[in-house]
């Protein structure tokens, strides 16, 4: 991929948080390579931004939960030159009791939150280390800091890409590299709806969601004041200040009612004593 234009790789990029930061970039003269599960969706946002702003979009399909996907994107972006700005943004959640998920499921959110910025940030490296610039956008969640208030693996996966990004923001900062952990609570994405969750919307129905272009617009601000952290939104923002003074017992208590839930959810197991052989 010859590129004129600087850069940009973002993941999960057909919808919410993903397709607002693809527009943005586009309209700042970015060239940019675009992932997601679905080639169609991935060229209904690539095509208006090919045409309005006269750049690169190169799509690339597949599951970032899947090893060779994940080799193959690898491989395509350190091709595609160098990168200047990263956006790890692909994820998905599961509204259901760890015990009640597959394991397989719960590998492939690892792999997505997780493996799959850690192989893109080592595929760009290089060349932001040579340039001696570049910015990386990780997109963690407000859930990193509440626990108990989200299912614990995706809360688990986003402690993780928050805690590497901070500290890979300080191992990098003197190459001119600067890695942005980006934690939003509600957003108006369709990730509420993707959730394997039968009542979950309704529970959010009366919530305050913020739009996806705020809070792109909240991060490539963090990203020029050089801010590690970036929460949008005030209400989310004393949040997270409420997590880091609350003792873990107020979140014990509030997870109590997830377990309640759960216990709802759990299906019923019965258990018949083994009779002796005759």
């Amino acid at each position: 991929m010859e590129t004129r234009h600087p850069l940009a790789v973002v993941t999960g990029a057909s919808s919410g948080i993903g397709r607002a930061f693809a527009q943005r970039l586009a309209s700042e003269g970015y060239d940019m390579i675009i992932t997601n599960r679905h080639l169609p969706e991935l060229e209904s946002v690539a095509e208006p931004l090919r045409a309005m702003y006269g750049i690169k979009v190169t799509c690339y399909a597949g599951d970032l939960g899947d090893a060779e996907y994940r080799a193959y994107l690898s491989r395509k972006v350190k091709e595609a030159g160098p990168v200047t700005m990263l956006v790890n943004n692909a994820g998905f959640g599961i509204d259901k009791p760890i015990g009640r998920i597959p394991l397989d499921r719960i590998l492939s959110m690892i792999n997505t939150h997780n493996l799959a910025p850690v192989e893109l940030i080592h595929a760009v490296l290089p060349d932001m280390v040579k340039n001696k610039k570049g910015i990386i956008i990780n997109v963690s969640s407000l859930c990193a800091f509440l626990p108990g208030l989200s299912r614990t693996t995706y809360a688990a996966t986003k402690s993780f890409l928050h805690q590497f990004s901070v500290g890979l923001n300080l191992e990098l900062a003197p190459y001119g590299i600067y890695v942005r952990s980006l934690c939003p609570g509600l957003v108006k994405t369709n990730f509420i709806e993707a959730l394997e969750s039968e009542s979950l919307e309704k529970k959010f129905e009366h919530m305050k969601f913020m739009e996806p272009e705020v809070v792109v617009n909240a991060s490539l601000k963090a990203v020029k004041k050089h801010r590690a952290l970036c929460i949008p939104g005030i209400q989310y923002h004393l949040s997270y200040i409420a997590s880091r003074l609350l003792p873990l017992g107020f979140f014990r208590y509030l997870s109590s009612f997830r377990r309640k839930e759960a216990a709802k959810e759990a299906p019923v197991i019965r258990l018949e004593c083994l009779k002796p052989a005759a």
